[in-house]
């Protein structure tokens, strides 16, 4: 493997001490906080009675996915600032980059049908139980999971392809090898074209939803005395689209940058943990806008809450 030593920015040889553990307790937080609220999360999904199937099995699926994929990435990134030589990189590759290439599709993937699932649900309310049924969204999902695994397939340590795991090895160990330019172009858009086009779909989900609850707002104040549209309803509506759209764009649009632009080395650490960061934030987002699943997050509390009192 042909490489050339460059800037010690991009891993953990020039990273110092105290900032190397910082890294490692910052990935290590995130992921136990990934695994306790996902595993909450699946629970509320079962015990909760106004969802759908449909959305049931999809936002399952999401959070099994979150799970692991916070398991994959933070795990990797703890052992990729620590690992100085080329055997622990090699390793360390081998064992997380096609898991994570493929949990990372296959998220993006499970979003977009979240999204066009909400889209279908707000534009076609009476069709929606016969176009959308869970038998027809797992064969959905399945096909796209196994697409996922397509695309992914150059990720696997197998020697036919070993220039795409070379490359992350030499990164590890902060030597880049020498990229074509169409290797180069593979690389930025095997990642930049998914989550854009997961970016796309979702914002324009959010937003038709937005417009459809205003419209039916406007409706109800048409009936009513005065005709003045009931500002708390669009408050929340508005609130629920941002806290939808903006931690993913937050996350993965500086990604975008960098590999588009490449211009962002020095910040690798950074971007990586926010990109960790989405398979915890979104459980969060899910709670913080469901009311039922709130409600059971409470009953919950308050019910550890009394065990304690009544043992004391």
């Amino acid at each position: 493997m042909d490489v050339t030593t460059e800037s010690p920015d991009f891993g953990s040889p020039g990273m110092p001490a105290t900032e190397l553990l910082a890294y490692n307790i910052a990935h290590s937080v995130n992921a136990i906080f990934t695994v306790l609220l996902n595993v909450l999360l699946l629970r509320i999904l079962q015990r909760q009675r106004t969802i759908s199937d449909v959305s049931r099995l999809i936002h399952s699926v999401m959070t099994v996915l979150d799970l692991c994929m916070g398991l994959c990435w933070n795990t990797w990134s703890i052992l990729w600032y620590t690992a100085n030589d080329a055997e622990n990189c090699r390793l360390a590759v081998y064992i997380f980059l096609f898991p994570h290439r493929f949990l990372a599709f296959c998220i993006l993937a499970t979003m977009c049908v979240i999204s066009i699932d909400k889209y279908v649900f707000i534009t076609r309310p009476l069709r929606y139980p016969l176009l959308v049924t869970p038998n027809r969204v797992a064969v959905v999902l399945a096909a796209l999971f196994t697409a996922s695994f397509l695309l992914c397939i150059t990720h696997l340590p197998l020697p036919s392809w070993s220039r795409v795991t070379d490359i992350i090895i030499a990164n590890c160990i902060n030597q880049f090898g020498s990229l074509s330019e169409w290797e180069n172009l593979f690389k930025s858009l095997f990642l930049v074209v998914p989550i854009s086009i997961t970016i796309v779909v979702a914002t324009f989900s959010n937003f038709r939803l937005l417009h459809v609850a205003r419209q039916q707002s406007r409706a109800i104040a048409a009936l009513k005395p005065g005709g003045l549209a009931p500002r708390r309803s669009s408050s929340r509506g508005v609130t629920t689209v941002i806290l939808l759209t903006l931690p993913f764009y937050i996350c993965w649009v500086p990604w975008i940058v960098f590999l588009t632009l490449q211009d962002l080395s020095g910040q690798l650490a950074a971007l990586d943990f926010m990109g960790a960061a989405t398979s915890l934030i979104r459980p969060v987002i899910y709670m913080a806008t469901t009311r039922e699943a709130r409600d059971i997050l409470a009953a919950q509390i308050r019910k550890k809450t009394g065990q304690l009192h009544d043992r004391q």
